[in-house]
């Protein structure tokens, strides 16, 4: 939110602020009131050094230098004894999200502070801060009330709610703004009411202020924009009826067909979303839009109006576009593939520089040149890909253990990854598949280190626990602890087809027929897969019941004609 919006008028340089004795009267005091003059009482006089302190850091906050104003503010609260100050500082503070120096700012405000109004608000903020809001909004409402300028504290106080548990905190703040919101005839209030309402998840209350700001907009397209916007973020079909509305009036906004489509695609209405886009296709548009109506298109299935859309993107974009290029490329490497052109994916993703969409694109350049036959030039792709995000260094070195296990080199694909493990002891994700690659190569030890490492990182990881049992069940070893981390999993994901197989398993192996049989069965139902088929059949057959389990089989190579298990399986089980 922009400072100037809540900033309080009584911090305001001017030749009266000069002449004050009190940097700012208490809350609701009047000047020339009782309560003003024993505030002023209370702080010693603005001396010339004192004024040029308060200028420099107004003129540092204006050049958006926050963290030299609230320094300057701070220094001068503590050498004066200032109360006021130390408020400013608190407003410096938490317009820039600097929540710890808030905090700071918002203690010595309340220690300086002689008026218990004061003391109390500073207390409530602190409450907001440390998430109590219920407990906060007697003060909040009372300073509220006592306040001149009520607006502009209200809008402190939406500014400390950030951050916040949204849902939490809207309901708490539409209470507070509610005799304003009465009061008040400008559309500030109902438009902020209406982007928190968005941001809290209550679509019809973001349409209802919304609603009221248009009408109190007096025709204004920018405040119009401002309410409809959140409101086409979070819910399309909320929106919908005022885009309608708006554009029957305003045609050529392009801003609001560009929300209009958007909020079509979300409600799958896809032929009138189709002939919008059509519609803003023929209009003179920015890179960003056109980048915009090339994303649309995607998600309508169109890939070849998107690859247009983010060519014109391209083509518009004039020098020092920067990441916006590499955005588009990266769009377009993508709709390639959908369009089964990987030689024409493959010259796209080259041409990503930099930015966020870097790595990815060498990952799927990696992987489509592997799929070419082009091994050496997708590993040199992979190896000279640098990334100070360990997220994306996890991806990158995975991607390489991918290619050499491709290869056949599945001993140096672990090692690569367990070589890597130490750095990136904090990627759970990472972990799990060097854990599943140290099991591929029967090293047990170092699979079972590895996803206790992810559970440690994930203590309800269902996938850990789930792959941890298993690999024992499946050797049978220690079944009864194995059965204990399937059923870990189970707890945590009860319906997961690949849980209920291990439970299946599990039990298979304890030598528990029945329970066997309905954990495979049920597995099976959620979801088909060979191996728990094959699971499925060695417990019919251990029962005795082999005509049923050589139908299992049949069936699943049917299905699966290349499944190794089931033709194991197959050759295995007696003739008729």
């Amino acid at each position: 939110m922009p400072l100037a919006f809540w900033r309080s008028p009584c911090f305001a340089i001017s030749a009266a602020l000069a002449a004050s004795i009190a940097f700012c009267p208490a809350a609701g005091a009047q000047p020339g009131s009782s309560q003003a003059a024993g505030a002023a009482a209370s702080y010693p006089a603005l001396t010339s050094d004192v004024l040029f302190e308060l200028i420099a850091s107004e003129v540092a906050a204006q050049r958006n230098l926050p963290g030299s104003a609230y320094a300057t503010l701070m220094k001068t609260a503590r050498d004066t004894g200032n109360a006021g100050i130390a408020r400013r500082a608190v407003e410096i503070a938490s317009a820039s999200r600097a929540w710890r120096e808030a905090d700071e700012a918002l203690k010595l405000w309340e220690e300086l502070s002689s008026d218990p109004s004061d003391k109390k608000l500073a207390h409530a903020l602190e409450d907001v801060r440390a998430g109590r809001y219920e407990s906060a909004e007697p003060a909040l409402a009372e300073a509220l009330k006592a306040s001149s300028s009520r607006e502009q504290l209200l809008g402190q106080i939406v500014v400390f709610f950030s951050g916040a548990d949204a849902s939490r905190a809207f309901p708490v703040i539409e209470r507070l703004a509610d005799p304003s919101l009465n009061e008040d005839e400008r559309p500030q209030l109902p438009l902020l009411l209406s982007q928190l309402a968005a941001q809290a998840g209550e679509p019809a209350k973001a349409r209802k202020f919304a609603e009221l700001a248009i009408s109190r907009s007096g025709g204004n397209e920018e405040v119009i924009r401002q309410s409809l916007i959140p409101l086409a973020m979070t819910n399309s079909a909320e929106a919908i009826p005022a885009l309608s509305a708006f554009l029957k009036a305003h045609p050529h906004a392009v801003w609001a067909r560009l929300l209009y489509a958007r909020a079509l695609v979300l409600n799958k209405e896809e032929k009138e979303a189709g002939e919008q886009l059509q519609a803003l296709s023929v209009e003179p548009l920015s890179p960003a839009q056109w980048f915009q109506l090339g994303t649309l298109s995607e998600a309508l299935g169109k890939t070849d109006d998107a690859f247009d859309f983010y060519k014109r993107s391209l083509q518009t974009s004039g020098p020092g576009a920067g990441s916006h290029l590499d955005s588009a490329r990266f769009r377009l490497g993508v709709v390639s593939e959908a369009r089964k052109r990987p030689e024409e994916a493959i010259g796209w993703y080259y041409k990503v520089e930099k930015g966020p969409h870097y790595v990815p694109s060498r990952l799927r350049l990696a992987e489509l040149l592997a799929a070419a036959g082009k091994t050496d030039r997708a590993a040199a792709v992979l190896a000279g890909t640098r990334s100070e995000k360990p997220g994306e260094r996890a991806a990158l070195v995975t991607a390489q253990a991918q290619l050499l296990d491709r290869a056949g080199q599945l001993q140096q694909a672990y090692e690569l990854m367990k070589g890597s493990a130490g750095d990136l002891a904090g990627q759970p994700d990472f972990l799990y598949d060097t854990a599943m690659m140290a099991e591929k190569v029967n090293d047990l030890e170092g699979a079972e280190f590895y996803l206790r490492k992810v559970l440690a990182l994930r203590p309800n990881s269902a996938s850990a626990y789930n792959a941890l049992g298993y690999m024992l069940a499946d050797r049978g070893l220690r079944l009864r602890e194995a059965l204990g981390y399937i059923e870990k999993a189970a707890r945590l994901k009860p319906r997961d087809p690949y849980i209920l197989d291990s439970l299946g398993w599990v039990h298979f192996k304890l030598g528990d027929l029945e329970l066997a049989e309905r954990y495979l069965k049920q597995s099976i139902g959620l979801r088909y897969d060979p191996e728990t088929a094959a699971h499925l059949a060695q417990a019919y057959a251990k029962a005795g019941d082999l005509d049923e389990a050589r139908k299992i089989v049949s069936a699943g190579l049917k299905r699966h004609p290349d499944s190794a298990p089931l033709k194991k399986l197959q050759e295995s089980l007696p003739p008729p």
